[in-house]
């Protein structure tokens, strides 16, 4: 009986740990990240598909996410259109996004397995912060060997999530996963967007602690 019961205990634990998203990882996060209140928040997803419905979903469900536990959030879709930003440059960036009274942005964005690994001696050749600040820009650039999430492939990508503080021109959090599959399509990024929230803003809003 005694032998049941914990055979039937550490199967309740491994479930309740399998319900949580278990491989993603926070990887870095700036000095003194406290608690922080945003004016506004802009969702922006990076991701490599054959349409364009993926990316304004997404954003939209995290848009919804975070204004229900009472933050201000706006999705990049609908703040900048289909081409977003990608045509500016990086002071005409900041320019728009004070204009709309935009402080921060959250970024979830589809990267290449071996891209991931080929860079790691160069960030941890210089300072971690500047690294991924250079990062954000050429999201795109590092998706054009990947295969598209809503196609046919059998390329290994994983996601990866900046919160980018707008006021003090830094990454605020830098968040990664395990690997996935073109097959794991909409609902990995549906998993690891949720999971995001939790690492970086908490169970009931609030910014986690340091």
């Amino acid at each position: 009986m005694i032998a049941y019961r914990r055979i039937l205990f550490f199967t309740l634990i491994l479930f309740l740990t399998g319900c949580s998203h278990k491989h993603l990882r926070v990887i870095w996060k700036a000095e003194h990240s406290y608690p922080v209140s945003y004016r506004r928040i802009m969702i922006a997803v990076i991701v490599k598909e054959q349409g364009d419905t993926i990316r304004p979903a997404v954003e939209r469900s995290i848009t919804t996410e975070l204004n229900r536990r009472g933050y201000h959030a706006v999705a990049a879709a609908d703040e900048f259109g289909e081409n977003g930003l990608r045509n500016l440059s990086e002071e005409n960036t900041y320019r728009e996004l004070c204009d709309r009274e935009i402080d921060a942005v959250l970024i979830l964005a589809m990267i290449d397995k071996n891209m991931k690994r080929a860079d790691r001696r160069k960030m941890l050749n210089e300072y971690t912060g500047v690294y991924y600040y250079d990062r954000i820009w050429h999201y795109q650039q590092m998706q054009e060997g990947l295969c598209s999430i809503d196609g046919p492939g059998s390329c290994l990508y994983e996601w990866e999530s900046i919160l980018f503080d707008l006021r003090e021109l830094r990454p605020k959090y830098v968040l990664q996963t395990r690997n996935y599959r073109p097959a794991a399509g909409i609902e990995s990024i549906q998993a690891v967007s949720k999971a995001v929230l939790r690492k970086i803003f908490g169970k009931n809003g609030t910014t986690v602690k340091n």
